[in-house]
């Protein structure tokens, strides 16, 4: 079949577009030819290819964008939508696709552009669902689109109620996955540990954009508690966002420089031995979709300790009873450093646990199993075509 991704930001931006990649890649294995249509910038059309991985060397991971052009995205998206969609829609017509795979809900050019293309052709439109933030979105849109979707896919539990309970959308749970391969116990973080000076200490990481919703204020709380009970302790923070340097600002005035380190964005390639040089991943997040990172760190063969919010308490779950994971309550900085006095305290019956860990990882959240379930969805729209 010839299907178009269709993807809002540039490749790695965030989980959408590590999801449609990897999905990508195993559907381009099982014989499909998949086109990426990317929004941001100028609307580009690019054939799948293994070498979009390297981010560095592909003009579609890094798009030029000109100021005039990011102010419009960001400043006058009414406008910038008026401009695309119909640059959008000359590629998915001259396609001629039998899928248009929209990613996310939350730029209406997208959308709106493939079912111009529907109305214009025959595809099939399968829309996934990364998120739940529907306040950004316009109920006309919606109610617009949505008859003319012929399949939703949600990643979560939280995304699939939250989406029926507000527009009646019936979707089937498809989650995200992660690569096996590139994220695995056998990965050594030695020498990162080595390099940093943190042979000899206990290694939490959290990783990901520096926004409030992170709930980082709370990891650094706890930082100030823990610093009287454990004296080894060193905690990485990785990533780049609007809070950052309020949140080093505020480590500074509570002295917890020799605690707290700002490691800034960690390349995509070096992701995995991060994960593989700490000794704990701590996802203290007040909102969450999916929480990617948590599958990332649970198939490097490392424990996490996340809040009870949307996507990452439906996986945290999963890995309780094997000793991989914990639960705390969200803006709860006591009890995200109890529960992380408890990984430092019991690291020997947690590490014996951690292959019960990467079997629920395999059979659930390989991106092979993800990407086949995908595959048999597409089978059924095309048989409907049929």
């Amino acid at each position: 079949m010839r299907i178009a991704m269709l993807v809002e930001n540039p490749l790695f931006f965030g989980g959408g577009e590590v999801h449609a990649f990897e999905i990508s890649k195993h559907l381009v294995n099982l014989g499909h030819d998949v086109d990426f249509i990317q929004l941001y910038g100028f609307p580009m059309k690019s054939k799948f290819r293994y070498d979009m991985k390297e981010s560095n060397s592909s003009r579609w991971a890094t798009p030029p964008v000109s100021k005039l052009t990011h102010l419009l995205y960001v400043r006058a998206l009414w406008l910038y939508s008026f401009l695309v969609v119909p640059l959008i829609c000359r590629f998915l017509i001259k396609g001629k696709y039998d899928i248009l795979h929209v990613h996310g809900f939350g730029h209406s050019s997208l959308l709106v552009s493939a079912v111009l293309a529907k109305k214009m052709g025959s595809p099939k439109i399968v829309c996934t669902l990364h998120n739940d933030l529907l306040r950004h979105i316009d109920r006309k849109l919606v109610e617009f689109t949505i008859s003319q979707v012929d399949a939703f896919v949600a990643v979560s539990s939280s995304i699939q109620q939250s989406w029926l309970a507000s527009y009646g959308v019936r979707s089937i749970l498809i989650p995200n996955g992660v690569d096996t391969i590139r994220f695995n116990s056998r990965i050594d973080g030695s020498s990162l540990r080595k390099r940093m000076r943190l042979e000899d200490k206990f290694v939490i990481l959290s990783v990901g954009r520096l926004s409030r919703q992170k709930g980082l204020q709370y990891l650094l709380q706890a930082a100030e508690y823990l610093r009287g009970e454990m004296q080894n302790l060193v905690i990485l923070i990785g990533g780049r966002g609007e809070e950052a340097a309020e949140l080093r600002d505020w480590a500074e005035r509570h002295r917890l420089s020799s605690i707290v380190r700002f490691v800034g964005f960690i390349p995509h390639d070096l992701l995995p031995t991060y994960y593989a040089a700490c000794d704990l991943f701590v996802l203290p997040s007040i909102f969450e979709t999916f929480a990617l990172t948590l599958l990332e760190a649970l198939s490097t063969g490392k424990p996490v300790v996340c809040a009870k919010v949307g996507g990452a308490q439906e996986i945290a779950r999963r890995f309780e009873g094997s000793l991989q994971a914990k639960l705390v309550n969200p803006f709860d900085s006591k009890g995200l450093a109890e529960a992380i006095i408890w990984f430092a305290q019991n690291q020997k019956i947690v590490h014996a646990k951690a292959k019960d860990a990467y079997e629920i990882i395999r059979t659930n959240y390989a991106w092979e199993s993800v990407s086949r379930e995908i595959n048999g969805l597409y089978g059924q729209l095309k048989n409907q075509i049929a």
